[in-house]
């Protein structure tokens, strides 16, 4: 993170910084390798994986691989690290695709991905510190029929997103991922309203728990139709909906 902080940071370096830690360059190069983002080439180093990627990706990529390897498994009834890991995956190569389809500018689909893909860290900070509260907010979100986000702010005055919305504050990174990150259940309540990646990594992760329903939220997510219609994209969905069964797919035969 210094060097990738640096004024006058290496590519080379950054990949020999990762490469000393088999565990993250393994992880790395097997996501630069996958469906996620179809590289025609095979992605053979940490140094690779950097150069085309590049440093926000591999930032979030790094940071993400820190935080789920040194949580410590706690045992929360109705929750998974597994899940969890796969769901934060797939809701970033899914925001990817949706921004590629929308046509935005590279440096959008790059900011795309790295939201999505720490979109849900904020969950695993809390499972991990407050285990018991998040129990008793998986409880009242089935007891109550409730997204879970809405119960974390009963009993405990924040959701998951704001958590990690914070936490990535601290740690540098962009201010748009950090507004996507604390918004992601309810963009209509950003004070921006226009077409970003926000928009992207909502609808992206609420596809990806359609498709992909665990007992992370007792109850779906639920699309925020108000701030979708807004926007004039609600009838895109059954393309974006398309665009994740396919991915869905292709992941499954990667």
């Amino acid at each position: 993170m210094e060097e990738i902080k640096s004024s006058n940071c290496s590519i080379k370096k950054i990949g020999e910084i990762i490469a000393k830690d088999i565990g993250m360059s393994t992880k790395i190069l097997q996501m630069a390798n996958s469906a996620f983002f179809g590289f025609s080439q095979t992605i053979g180093s940490a140094g690779h994986a950097v150069e085309v990627l590049g440093l926000d990706t591999i930032r979030a990529m790094v940071l993400t691989y820190h935080i789920f390897s040194e949580f410590d498994k706690t045992k929360i009834k109705g929750f998974s690290i597994d899940i969890l890991w796969n769901h934060c995956m797939n809701t970033g190569a899914l925001a990817l695709k949706i921004a590629k389809s929308e046509k935005m500018d590279v440096r959008s689909q790059q900011s795309a991905f790295t939201a999505g893909l720490v979109h849900d860290i904020g969950l695993l900070i809390v499972a991990q510190n407050f285990p018991d509260q998040l129990q008793e907010a998986l409880s009242l979100a089935h007891d109550k029929h409730i997204e879970l986000w809405r119960a974390e702010e009963e009993i405990f005055h924040a959701s998951h997103g704001a958590v990690g919305a914070y936490l990535l504050g601290l740690w540098g990174l962009p201010d748009p991922i950090v507004e996507t990150v604390a918004y992601h259940h309810c963009p209509g309540e950003h004070v921006e309203l226009g077409f970003c990646h926000l928009t992207v990594v909502h609808v992206a992760h609420v596809l990806e728990n359609e498709l992909n329903h665990s007992s992370l939220n007792p109850v779906p997510a639920v699309f925020d139709e108000v701030y979708l219609k807004e926007l004039g994209v609600w009838d895109h969905l059954p393309r974006w909906r398309k665009i994740c069964n396919n991915l869905d797919q292709e992941i499954k035969d990667d």
